[in-house]
């Protein structure tokens, strides 16, 4: 049974872990989605690069190996795409945001077994939803494009 004082115990953590737990993902210690829309206002009117990248058959890892091979997996992605940006955001499972001011094709060729990226350039004018959309229109693409080398087609 829950301590009664629970709540008064969670309602002292200071700002920092307050921080923490708003802005940042719990597993991966990257961004998450709340930090993404504190920063949007910012971004849509940023020069930037945006990148997506997308963990290749997660759900048959987490059903084959087991949920915590695939926390590891992601984990280890998001320490990868640490390495090229300090601006990483988690947007959902096996999904990430990546922004870079400048072009770092490297992030292409991180060793992340089974991810597709898919990367845009977003001009001032350009929202960062429509970049998103747009990268994320690429990624799918290099996903499907894996599958039929994968596949011999």
């Amino acid at each position: 049974m829950l301590n009664p004082n629970f709540a008064i115990t969670a309602m002292k953590r200071t700002k920092k872990e307050l921080y923490r737990l708003a802005f940042i993902d719990g597993l991966t210690l990257v961004y998450n989605r709340n930090m993404l829309e504190e920063l949007r206002k910012t971004l849509d009117t940023t020069e930037l690069f945006v990148i997506i990248v997308d963990v290749d058959n997660l759900k048959v890892i987490n059903d084959t190996k087991g949920h915590s091979e695939g926390d590891r997996i992601i984990k280890y992605v998001a320490d990868q795409l640490l390495c090229h940006s300090p601006w990483v955001f988690r947007l959902g499972g096996d999904e990430f945001l990546v922004l870079q001011e400048t072009a770092n094709p490297s992030i292409f060729n991180v060793d992340i077994d089974g991810a597709s990226c898919g990367l845009v350039y977003k001009m001032g004018g350009t929202s960062l939803s429509a970049a998103m959309k747009e990268a994320d229109s690429f990624m799918y693409r290099h996903k499907q494009m894996k599958r039929r080398v994968r596949d011999g087609k």
